[in-house]
């Protein structure tokens, strides 16, 4: 055996040993009830309604000042947030009705 077989051969054991000494501090996990896509649709409308007063309060309230950039950052979230949301209603539920009425 060269020394990279043997170091193999020694991680193996390793990663073995200390799998079994973890078995007894595992727990098993539970089910994750996935969230309905009318309840992610309601959710998306709450998020457009929340980003149209950030937007508005942000243009009332100028550029520059601490709190317009405090807004804009929440802002930022709430569009990355609606993003994401928007990704997983179309993608992974495969929805393909109106998100918005």
């Amino acid at each position: 055996m060269n020394t990279n077989e043997l170091r193999e051969a020694q991680l193996k054991s390793y990663r073995e040993q200390q799998a079994e000494l973890s078995k007894p501090f595992r727990t098993t996990p539970t089910p994750v009830a996935l969230p309905t896509v009318n309840s992610q649709l309601h959710k998306l409308k709450n998020l457009l309604n929340e980003i149209t007063a950030l937007n508005i309060s942000n243009l009332n309230l100028g550029s520059g000042s601490q709190a317009a950039n405090q807004v804009n950052v929440n802002l930022d979230y709430k569009l990355n947030e609606m993003y994401n949301l928007i990704k997983v209603i179309k993608e992974d539920n495969k929805y393909s009705g109106r998100l918005v009425s």
